[in-house]
This record gives C-alpha cells, structure tokens and sequence, in this order.
C-alpha cells in the first residue's frame, strides 16, 4: 500500500466488508478513501524565533507543508490582509504577535492571546509547574510534558467549548477553541522574549523532543497537513467539513444515491456538508473555480462505526440521565381480527350462488 500511495494521481477507494450477514447489514461494510497529496500552507509570523525553524525544518514537515516565515511588519501589509482574509493559508502561527482581525483559517499563538474579548489571560506566574495534560488529544499525542520547566506563564480562559490541553499549578496553559468551522490554539508562555536585541529563555521545551513533536501534531490536525487528502472518520447525518483548494468557490457533492448537492465556500474558508444520511463513499466535484486548470476530484466516506448503534440486542435495563430502567415482561390481552375470515367465506358463497344461477341457466 506504501508504494501504491507514494504514486497517487487520483483518489482511491478502500473498502472492507464482514462475510457472516446478520441483523444489521449497515455496519458489515466499511470504506476508508485516500485523495492525491496536497501541501499546507503555513504561515509563521515570528520576531526570529530559532525554535521555530528548527522544528519546522525537519522532512516529516517538509513533505505535508509549504511553510512561510514572516516578520510582525508582515501582518501590516496588503499581501497579508488579501491572504488572511482570503483563506489562502491553512494555518498561520502567530509568536508574540497579535493581528487585527482574525484570518479565516486555523491559527496558533504563543506567548499572546486572539484579539478581542472571547480570550482572557490572567496574572503571570513564576515558575509554572506541569500538573497534568490532555494525553490522548491528536495535539498530545506520543508528548511527554510532565518534566518541563516554565518560568514564566498566565492562566487561560477562552471562549465557550475550550479544552484545556496543557494544566500547570495556576490553570491552563495550553487550550483550544471552535471559532466557527475553525480552530485556535492558544499557549500562554512564549518560548523566548525578544528585547533590546537580547532573548531571554522562558522554557526548556524547544531543547526536548516533545517541541518539534508538537508542531508537527500541529500542522496535522490544524493545517491539514497529512500526507494523502483524507477527511475525518464522519458518522451518519454528522457535518463533513471539506476542504478542497483555495481557488474552488463552489463544489458538487455526489452521495452513494447519486443524489448531487452544490455547495458554496463558507465563510470559515471550507465547505460544511450535512447531507450524511448514507453510509458510502460520496464524491466532490469543484464546479466553479478560479485556477486555469480544473482541481482533481475528491472523495470522501460515511461508516457506522458506532458500537451503541451497531448493538441491536434487547437490554436488560436502559440509562436514562442518571436513572436505570429496568426491563419487564407482561403479557398484555389483544383483540383478534376475524373479519378477514368471513369476506373470505361470503366471497365464497357469493361464488358458489354464481355458479349454480349460470349452470341452471345453460340446462
């Protein structure tokens, strides 16, 4: 499968289906598609962060990301506001700098917060122990945070549906926010302070394997940066978020029916589909778009992957909130329909009159 993938000019369907039928047929088959690769683009606005080079320097990156390194000046220009606000980046990291306006793709801050009210910092503390993270978050994933050392940090308290991912003795410090169909990242403490020409150390984390470990889970779950185009493991009815290139403004959505939906680029720069009733693997066609030459076709699946769902056997007791209740036989009495039965004879006779009338006729 290495070697077919690393040579993928269009998009491929997997499939596996389960031979014993029972019950519930739905869940017997199950698709997994893989869409031709396609590079990131990331954007870091750094006041010359070394850290950050040299995590995003390395060839797992390389290989998933075209990556831009910008000075803060650079969020004051025209190029910026068109890009930003155009969707042309996946994600843009901000260090120790803040924009206006928020763009309209998944962003990262560190040292600094989002602009506006949604994001509050509160009083810095020193040091600023690790207590605890969210361990089995695709952001978290294979880190190990418990021994940095952090001088210098402010709790965080975000917007409604924040996760903390990072806890220190004083709060969160590392957390994540919806913003729309988007994500923000936001980590209180800056890697390094940058004054008078002189950088002062506020954490050993870029020194440990853990840091370009975490850019890159970065890059994956925010900037799309995965080796080959796949979308989210999607449920039945739940909401596809689509993200097919920046120059396609409209796209045709094929479901396993062949039923066709168009949809339009929202304002979060992706496409949000809901029509996800069939389980199969459903077809994105751009229909209008401003490249010369047409994007590729994607695809992408719906399984039933729910074990609640694919359980069809009678309970012996149902959860209700915090209430169990339990299940009963009873015997309830039920009318018996006879009526059938006597159409059944008076059509009978009916047909026997007629018969006899036509053979007392003939003799």
């Amino acid at each position: 499968l290495t070697s077919l993938f690393q040579n993928l000019e269009s998009s491929t369907k997997l499939e596996l289906m389960v031979e014993p039928e029972d019950a519930l047929k739905q869940d017997n088959l199950a698709y997994a598609v893989v869409n031709p690769p396609r590079l990131a683009n990331v954007l870091i606005v750094s006041p010359g962060n070394d850290y950050l080079r040299l995590a995003t320097d390395t060839e797992p990156i390389k290989k998933v990301a075209n990556i831009e390194f910008q000075s803060r000046d650079f969020l004051e220009t025209a190029d910026y506001q068109r890009k930003s606000l155009e969707g042309e980046y996946d994600l843009i990291i901000y260090d120790q700098c803040q924009p206006t306006v928020m763009p309209q793709c998944n962003t990262l801050f560190f040292g600094t917060k989002p602009p506006g009210d949604g994001w509050k910092f509160g009083e810095v503390k020193s040091p600023s122990p690790v207590v605890d993270y969210f361990r089995t978050h695709p952001m978290m994933n294979t880190l190990q945070l418990t021994s940095l050392t952090i001088l210098e940090s402010a709790a965080i308290e975000g917007p409604p549906g924040t996760q903390s991912l990072l806890d220190s003795l004083h709060g969160s410090i590392i957390a994540l926010a919806p913003r729309g169909g988007l994500q923000d990242l936001v980590v209180s403490f800056p890697l390094s302070k940058f004054s008078d020409n002189v950088t002062e150390i506020n954490t050993d984390w870029p020194s440990k394997l853990s840091f370009p470990l975490f850019i890159q889970n970065v890059i994956s779950a925010l900037a799309g940066g995965s080796r080959y185009l796949t979308v989210e493991n999607i449920g039945p009815g739940e909401l596809a978020r689509l993200r097919p290139p920046q120059s396609v403004t409209k796209i045709t959505v094929t479901t396993p029916n062949q039923k066709q939906y168009q949809i339009a680029r929202d304002k979060s720069s992706g496409f949000l589909f809901s029509q996800t009733d069939e389980t199969g693997v459903y077809t994105l066609k751009p229909s209008e778009y401003s490249s010369i030459d047409p994007p590729a076709n994607q695809i992408f699946a719906v399984n039933l992957f729910d074990p609640q769902e694919s359980n069809l056997a009678v309970r012996d007791k149902l959860e209700i909130g915090f209430e169990a209740v339990e299940a009963k036989t009873e015997v309830l009495p039920a009318r018996s329909e006879f009526w059938k039965y006597a159409v059944a004879v008076a059509l009978m006779v009916l047909l026997l009159e007629w018969f006899i009338y036509n053979r007392r006729v003939l003799i």
